[in-house]
């Protein structure tokens, strides 16, 4: 099994939100790279898994006018989201995995969003590697 890095026991999220900010050719980038690759689906809710300090949150609302629900389980990377300007255009979440229940995948919630079902799941590693190929 590897090692796990807890993202709240760490000042990282701050180092996150400087570093990895979206800049304006960034963002132009990605919002035609999502409007290529889902434009013929009727996209009206996306879970933003992992969202992190929810860079790409208030981008995927704008291109598909959708309702985002952004959930990440570090509680510090989400007070990085929420202090984004744009925080409010978005439902931020925090979900976890129960150690005992990490094989079987099972989520406990901590947090106000439940989205009972979503049209698309965002994942930027898997996006974004993709991206880049």
């Amino acid at each position: 099994m590897s090692p796990t890095f807890d993202y709240d026991a760490t000042d990282i999220s701050r180092a996150y939100a400087a570093a990895r900010t979206l800049t304006e050719e960034r963002a132009r980038v990605w919002r035609a790279h999502l409007r290529d690759e889902l434009e013929t689906h009727d996209v009206r809710e996306i879970i933003d898994l992992g969202c992190g300090v929810g860079r790409f949150s208030p981008l995927l609302r704008e291109v598909f006018h959708a309702r985002v629900y952004a959930i990440d389980p570090s509680e510090r990377m989400l007070a990085s989201a929420i202090a984004n300007p744009e925080a409010h255009l978005v439902t931020l979440s925090t979900w976890r995995l129960e150690p005992s229940r990490r094989c079987n995948s099972s989520p406990t919630r901590n947090s106000v969003a439940e989205p009972s079902s979503s049209d698309a799941i965002a994942c930027k590693r898997i996006v974004g590697s993709r991206l880049r190929r």
